[in-house]
């Protein structure tokens, strides 16, 4: 155990070594909005940007994951998987992003939200393609992508900014630093095979991956659900503030899910004892590391926010303090969501994350329209201590291995390679 905990520990350290350069840029990208557009223009900017992650979420079919499965059991798959991941982003992505923004956009009087359905597609193809390089294990090569990546969306919404500072700009500026980047990408990746499309392979991945998809439509619902409520209850400085509070979420969230990333193909590999243990290993460690990191940030928090983004963003400090709980919970599920990936992620883990989503819901809907951006906060951190206590449960009463299907078993004696 000691000996995979130390090679998990040396694939995560070097993924994240790059990532924090790319933590950088996106961190730099994120001030540089913020600064520049204030909290109501930068309210509306995550708004609009929201509604596009959204519809991508639904069309993302949980590739990410049986496609992380299927290269794990055969690594000749992977010209095969990035054609896949071209024709699902270009051809699913672009047509429900397109339909649903104009949709939207004509019923709500609001042309910017088609603007932002024509970013799914490249939303959809630089994380498919870029989790296809990351399962196959070339972390140098994932690494690269990932700070290019972040270095072209820094120069696109910079340029947009310089050009007029204002949301759409900045949604412009993303698409066109996207789109290029996405074309470097998928001409550096392997050449196509014959076959324009693989169903079967796709049937093969949805069965190994509903379960995985219905959990990540579930889990970005909970976490962007507040998002949607402000929308309709607040002014969009609100969403501004909130938005603070979720930046620093998803830097607290980086790492663990980065490691669940680097983890996932190794629980591929392993009979669902030995991934247990495995899995609650790396969670003691990240959990504790984690406390007592939010622990020293707590007070320093007013004085971070003022330097960073501006004094005008100060107001954000009680929803940035109201959300830490949140961030502990979904690290624990972060870390154990792998485990459950491996195998097929039993329907009591799905209803988890239901009810997590419908208590956000109540307490956003009762909270949000009194304490706004800290309502908000508090409402997922209230609502996310399902999260860890249900997960947990469902381990302890052994639950999920006894739904593992016979083929998965074999699956998983047949992919083992030695590698700890």
């Amino acid at each position: 155990m000691l000996r995979a905990l130390t090679c998990l520990l040396r694939d995560v350290t070097r993924v994240a070594a790059a990532r924090g350069l790319a933590l950088g840029l996106v961190t730099l990208t994120h001030v540089l909005v913020a600064r520049q557009l204030g909290p109501q223009g930068r309210g509306d900017f995550v708004y609009l940007y929201t509604f596009a992650l959204t519809v991508y979420q639904f069309c993302a079919l949980g590739l990410q994951t049986s496609q992380t499965v299927q290269l794990a059991r055969n690594r000749e798959l992977f010209p095969q998987l990035v054609r896949n991941s071209t024709l699902i982003s270009l051809g699913l992505g672009g047509a429900v992003g397109v339909a649903a923004g104009g949709v939207l956009a004509f019923s709500s009087g609001n042309p910017r939200l088609l603007i932002a359905g024509l970013l799914v597609p490249g939303l959809l193809f630089y994380v498919l393609a870029s989790n296809l390089v990351l399962a196959e294990g070339n972390l140098r090569r994932y690494n690269l992508i990932s700070v290019l990546h972040d270095l072209a969306i820094f120069v696109g919404l910079a340029a947009a900014l310089a050009i007029a500072p204002t949301p759409v700009s900045c949604l412009l500026g993303m698409l066109v630093a996207k789109t290029v980047f996405n074309l470097a990408l998928w001409a550096g990746l392997p050449g196509p095979p014959p076959r324009p499309y693989d169903w079967p392979l796709l049937r093969d991945g949805w069965s190994l991956a509903w379960r995985s998809y219905v959990a990540c439509v579930l889990t970005f619902l909970t976490y962007r659900l507040s998002i949607y409520v402000l929308g309709s209850r607040a002014n969009p400085s609100e969403i501004g503030y909130f938005s603070v509070a979720t930046q620093l979420f998803d830097l607290c969230l980086l790492l663990p899910t980065l490691t669940a990333s680097v983890l996932l193909p190794r629980l591929c590999q392993r009979t669902p004892e030995e991934g247990l243990r495995l899995a609650l290993a790396t969670l003691a460690a990240a959990a504790g590391t984690l406390c007592l990191a939010l622990a020293v940030l707590f007070p320093l928090l007013p004085p971070l926010i003022a330097a960073v983004f501006g004094p005008d963003y100060l107001p954000a400090t009680s929803a940035c303090r109201a959300i830490m709980p949140a961030i502990v919970c979904w690290t624990v599920s972060a870390l154990l969501s792998p485990y459950f990936s491996s195998f097929g992620r039993p329907l009591a883990y799905l209803g988890c994350w239901l009810l997590t989503l419908l208590v956000t819901l109540g307490l956003s809907l009762w909270l949000t329209p009194r304490y706004h951006a800290t309502g908000a906060a508090a409402a997922l951190s209230l609502a996310s201590l399902i999260l860890p206590a249900g997960q947990l449960y469902l381990i302890s009463r052994s639950a999920a291995p006894r739904e593992i299907r016979p083929a998965q078993i074999v699956l998983q004696r047949e992919t083992r390679t030695g590698d700890p």
